[in-house]
């Protein structure tokens, strides 16, 4: 069995703040999920999480113009940018001021990028993919505001910024230093509120603005401006008013948004050099809601009436507006909170709608008026999760008592059902994957139809109780839910929702119960130190096993002729079932032990609230088992070998309860406990924390809280399929998989993977080397290249199919479905294609939930271009009947 198993999506939570930001073509949205980055592709319909983490939660992430690069910046000042195709950190660097880095924004032509920081705003070089000792270069720092700057933005040529503060000012500032007689940094005042956002928009098309710096526009007569490489050793010619150049300032308009819903219109004149207000608009008066977040889309015509701006508002409605008119072309209420970031397409036709307290992602085409996506995590921790049995489907359960059901193959979710009326405890599919059962702390057990998405049977106890186990049998007729008090098991005939039996004999709460794949038996773990094992037909009790420990949890393995239980002291038991002897205990207190809590008085290696296992599961062959606790690692242990096969960490995210295992001794007061840290205000939806008397610091304010999220796992569960497995934790649902690229490529071993080698392979005609070695690249240009230089026979075609590994085929596939419509190589493409599906399709078939989004989108490539066909072919066959009754109709010259 392999174990290379790496995290590939977060799916119980979608967004928990910050910004989300588009693609540069527009296809796929990112958006922060805690620590993490998650990626939506809506053309797809898959999602996947970046495989790297910050040690804090992210604030704002932003993507270069080419889609080359990822800037990401955590509340601790960490700032790391990733290579977006090879999803690789290429360096990191810590800020200075580590707090209150309200917006990140690259420059228009990609070369710098603008991070701020409390009063004032830098400017850095971007670096380059090659590798450096100092890659980040400083090119300027900015600041005179007397508050925070909440956002800040580059006009469309690149030499000019605005920043939005809330100090109730805009500011505008060069790139570049220039002399008074050239630009004059700008204060822009009026706003009786803080300023969300400020931009510019341009009054003539952006392809007539100067794309070179400015420095380089002098007189016609007069030589060019020189631009050292130290900024402030620049000089500048005497330039009279006749022979100055025109401002570029003067083809720009700017707009400032604040919170109270007025937007203002400054503009340049040319004759005083100033900057002056023109109009004055309010976004809402009806209602009373303040502005949360704004985003504006140029558009590419430069046709200043074609420009939109999106705003979203604190009680969940969102705006559309035209500009420069402000014209109202659609709003609409999307959610129950604020809508704390919102973000446009490429084209203007998608819009991104983030509300981070309730952890909503929507994408709406307001043209059409519809939903691209639509998701929304569990508002709360994640406490059960199981797989479906073909193992295509995820079903989860949370404190907020809702059921979601997830898809394997995309990750996203497609139902909720919301008939609990507490958190949800326990899980369960049925046999024939038809239906799914719930068991909640309301004393209930629900069953939900998968067909028709609807809850068609409630199972209830004679006296109220809270139910914390669930297990089902193999046939889906009997239904067993252990409770809290009092320490019974009940059991159900799920056709009929009749109580059957209630199973005493337990002298604890019974929070662990499983069933035998292979025998009707049932087995039920409690606090009291023991496990029954039932003849739930029979109603009978065939044996007790005792243990040194309270009973955590129970697992059979697959073929039902072994049990392992887990107990509070850390050990993993394994029973015989047929014997009823025990075969093995696996010692695993010092490989779950976590971290140390913020108000934990003992070390991590003294306490033990982490030191044991609280789910346990087989994997899908029996080999082996996975465990996890209130810990941040989940084990998995050869049970033969008694080994521990591989340990996983959760998160690195500090911020969270019992991740790090020595507390910071300068945050720790003279009594030994932590001291308390200032919270920071939150600007999520745009409003005021709540701030209480100047100076009043004395007495506890109750109301205050004082707790932190937990790092751990409240169950794992392994896929049927053996490719995945899954941790519910009150981050998400975390499911780790199997990669393709992880498979041992012998191809791989010889040559090192650069654009270089690619070209020297093309020369030497080993086309197929070629393709490998531009796949390892992951750029498209390159692997187009090598592609294009195969041989155009359909012979050919096939031998290069077939000497490429099947690694390699979704890679493929996705490649051809992107440039198959617009490539002038047409039926080359569709006979690759063709080859590559004969080749590797029973690879492809073998994971039908893995690939089928390549497949689907090669097929809506193919359509369209069969669509085009035929139109065009339509129109010619007009013109040419057009023609020939033109010439049967010409009456020929005698």
């Amino acid at each position: 069995m392999r174990f290379g198993y790496r995290l590939s999506r977060l799916s119980g939570a979608v967004h928990s703040g910050g910004n989300v930001i588009f693609s540069p073509d527009g296809n796929t949205l990112y958006s922060l999920v805690g620590n993490r980055v998650a990626a939506f592709d809506l053309v797809a319909h898959t999602c996947f999480t970046l495989p790297y983490e910050h040690a804090h939660p992210i604030r704002r992430l932003a993507i270069s113009p080419d889609g080359r690069f990822l800037l990401t910046v955590d509340k601790g000042g960490y700032l790391f940018l990733v290579h977006l195709l090879r999803r690789i950190i290429l360096c990191r660097m810590r800020l200075k001021r580590t707090h209150k880095v309200r917006d990140l924004v690259f420059s228009p032509d990609g070369q710098y990028f603008a991070i701020t920081q409390e009063r004032q705003f830098q400017v850095w070089r971007t670096p380059g993919a090659a590798r450096e000792f100092a890659p980040f270069v400083l090119h300027r720092t900015y600041g005179s505001h007397s508050d925070d700057i909440l956002s800040v933005a580059w006009s469309p040529c690149g030499q000019f910024l605005t920043t939005a503060s809330k100090d109730l000012t805009v500011r505008v500032w060069s790139l570049h230093p220039l002399p008074p007689s050239i630009f004059v940094p700008a204060t822009l005042s009026g706003h009786r509120d803080r300023v969300v956002c400020a931009f510019f928009s341009t009054t003539v098309p952006a392809a007539a603005l100067p794309s070179e710096p400015l420095l380089a526009l002098a007189s016609e007569d007069g030589p060019p401006f020189s631009t050292p490489a130290d900024d402030s050793a620049m000089t500048f010619p005497s330039i009279n008013g006749e022979q100055q150049a025109r401002s570029p300032l003067s083809s720009l308009l700017l707009y400032s948004i604040a919170k109270d819903g007025f937007l203002y219109c400054w503009a340049y004149d040319e004759g005083t050099r100033a900057w002056s207000c023109q109009e004055r608009q309010a976004f809402q008066k009806a209602r009373r809601a303040t502005v949360a977040s704004a985003s504006f889309h140029s558009s590419s015509s430069g046709n200043s009436s074609t420009s939109l701006l999106v705003v979203g508002f604190s009680d969940g409605v969102f705006g559309l507006y035209e500009i420069p008119t402000c014209q109202v072309i659609h709003t609409l209420s999307v959610s129950h909170g604020g809508l704390g970031t919102v973000a446009l397409n490429k084209t203007g036709e998608w819009l991104a709608l983030g509300c981070g307290p309730l952890g909503q992602l929507l994408v709406w085409e307001w043209q059409s008026e519809t939903y691209v996506l639509k998701q929304q995590g569990h508002a709360d921790a994640v406490n059960a999760v199981a797989f479906s049995p073909d193992g295509q489907s995820l079903v989860t359960g949370g404190e907020d008592a809702k059921v979601k059901l997830w898809s394997a193959g995309s990750g996203f979710s497609y139902a909720t059902f919301t008939a609990h009326e507490a958190p949800i405890s326990a899980l369960a599919f049925l046999g024939s994957g038809q239906a799914i059962l719930s068991a909640s702390l309301d004393g209930t057990v629900r069953a939900h139809d998968l067909l028709r998405y609807r809850n068609f049977r409630t199972l209830t106890t004679p006296n109220p109780t809270q139910l914390l186990s669930l297990a089902v049998d193999p046939s889906g007729e009997v239904v067993c839910a252990g409770s809290n008090e009092p320490f019974e098991v009940y059991v159900w005939a799920l056709q009929t929702g009749k109580l059957l039996e209630i199973l005493p004999g337990h002298g604890g709460p019974v929070v662990a119960l499983d069933f035998s794949p292979s025998e009707p038996i049932l087995a039920s773990g409690s606090w009291d130190g023991t496990v029954k094992m039932w003849n739930v037909y029979k109603k009978e009790l065939i044996e007790t096993h005792t243990h040194a420990s309270d009973v955590l949890a129970v697992a059979f393995r697959p073929d039902g002729k072994e049990l392992c239980v887990a107990t509070l002291n850390g050990h993993l038991t394994f029973w015989d079932v047929a014997e009823g002897h025990q075969m093995r205990i696996i010692e695993g207190k010092r490989d779950i032990r976590g971290g140390r809590g913020l108000k934990d008085k003992v070390s991590s290696a003294s306490s033990a609230a982490s030191k044991h296992f609280t789910s346990v599961a087989y994997t899908a062959d029996g080999m082996c088992v996975i465990a996890g606790g209130r810990s941040k690692f989940v084990c998995i242990y050869h049970v033969e070998s008694k080994a521990l096969v591989r340990k996983f960490q959760l998160s690195h995210d500090k911020n969270l309860d019992g991740v790090l295992d020595k507390l910071d001794s300068r945050k720790v007061g003279s009594d030994g406990l932590p001291m308390e840290e200032e919270e920071e205000e939150s600007d999520e939806e745009g409003g005021r924390g709540e701030e209480g008397l100047p100076g009043a610091k004395r007495g506890v304010n109750l109301s205050k809280r004082t707790t932190r999220a937990e790092v751990r796992s409240s169950c794992v569960r392994f896929s049927p399929t053996g490719r995945e497995w899954a941790a519910a934790t009150p981050q998400g649902l975390l499911v780790y998989g199997l990669e393709e690229d992880m498979v041992f490529n012998p191809l791989e071993l010889d040559e090192a993977a650069t654009p270089a080698a690619v070209t020297r392979k093309i020369k030497e005609d080993n086309i197929a080397m070629a393709l490998v070695l531009a796949c390892q690249l992951n750029e498209e240009k390159i692997m187009l290249q090598a592609l294009e230089a195969a041989p155009p026979t359909f012979d050919a075609l096939l031998l290069l199919a077939r000497a490429l590994p099947s690694s390699l085929s979704p890679r493929l596939l996705a490649l051809l479905a992107k440039h198959l419509p617009a490539s002038p190589h047409l039926s080359f493409l569709l006979s690759f294609s063709l080859a590559l599906l004969q080749t590797h399709g029973g690879f492809l078939r073998r994971d039908p939930s893995r690939h089928a989004p390549h497949l689907r989108a090669l097929q809506r490539a193919i359509l369209k271009v069969q669509e085009d066909i035929g139109r065009h072919a339509e129109s010619s066959t007009a013109l040419l009947d057009l023609l020939v009754a033109g010439e049967e109709g010409r009456e020929e010259p005698i």
